[in-house]
């Protein structure tokens, strides 16, 4: 396995080996693809991101294209632990 799979081998790749298309419905939002990673926590997102092999592999990302990297929970969020505005 090379080292840019060993990386993200700790969550699993909704878009492998490349960008997918992205359709903006609303807004300028200057995406032009999307990568999506599944991790079984929050917790092991961050210690993949903070790993030796992920920052081997992120020095490489960053030579080669602009991006940015989100953490966003999945599921469903109960009401009660809703932003205030969208309650």
């Amino acid at each position: 396995m090379d080292q840019r799979c060993s990386s993200v081998s700790r969550g699993r790749s909704e878009a492998s080996g490349g960008l997918r298309a992205v359709g903006i419905f609303e807004g300028d939002a200057g995406v032009r693809g999307v990568v999506l990673f599944e991790f079984p926590s929050m917790q092991k997102a961050r210690h993949w991101s903070t790993s030796s092999a992920y920052q081997e592999v992120k020095r490489l990302r960053e030579r080669a294209a602009g991006s940015d990297l989100t953490l966003v929970r999945g599921g469903i969020v109960p009401v009660a632990e809703r932003m205030p505005i969208s309650k």
